[in-house]
């Protein structure tokens, strides 16, 4: 059985004549939908690689399941250090899928800065890039989970055998209401003699 050939209209309800049904708006929706009416159609371009709309959608829900699969709870921080890559891509839709909350952050930071994030956003598992090693510091990964990305996109990739050990398979939503935070953005702002991290949910 396809893993995105199930209608992402289709309601997990009956309908109930003279009932209204209310859906969360989810933004993994959007990929869900996208596999199912351009399931061949080309979605990433990376380099060599190639991945059409289907590839993308079963390896971000690797990732989700292979993330709850490591003990991801609900509300759980994700953090990513990487470069534009497909893991990027997959972690912004594979993060929310899973229940976690993404925290991408941007690897033209300082390392203090790397590991002020990690240390204040609470990040529990960090997607990192195997050429940002140094930004990150072992200072900002104490009691992290990492989880290396060597960006070949090979079986010897540790990115790729972690999603290896995830269902393709979208997993049940947990989000509970639209409301609910998916990702922690950190903006930065300077002026002279004054740098400042901001962050926003």
């Amino acid at each position: 059985m396809s893993t995105v050939s199930a209608s992402p209209d289709t309601a997990d309800t009956e309908p109930v004549p003279g009932k209204v049904f209310r859906s969360e708006l989810n933004p993994v929706d959007f990929l869900h939908r996208a596999a199912y009416m351009y399931p061949d159609k080309v979605a990433v371009v990376d380099g060599e690689r190639r991945y059409s709309y289907r590839q993308l959608a079963e390896r971000s829900w690797r990732l989700a399941n292979a993330l709850r699969s490591a003990g991801l709870a609900k509300g759980d921080r994700v953090a990513t250090l990487l470069f534009n890559s497909p893991a990027m891509l997959e972690a912004h839709f594979g993060v929310p899928a899973a229940g976690g909350v993404l925290v991408a952050v941007n690897h033209r930071l300082a390392g203090a800065e790397v590991g002020y994030i990690l240390a204040h956003s609470g990040a529990r598992y960090l997607l990192l890039d195997a050429g940002l090693e140094a930004l990150a510091g072992p200072a900002g990964r104490a009691g992290v989970t990492v989880i290396r990305c060597a960006g070949s996109g090979g079986p010897a990739d540790p990115y790729e055998q972690f999603l290896a050990g995830g269902s393709p398979v979208r997993p049940a939503s947990w989000l509970e209401d639209e409301g609910e935070t998916i990702s922690v953005n950190y903006t930065w702002r300077s002026r002279p003699g004054h740098r400042r991290l901001r962050t926003a949910a």
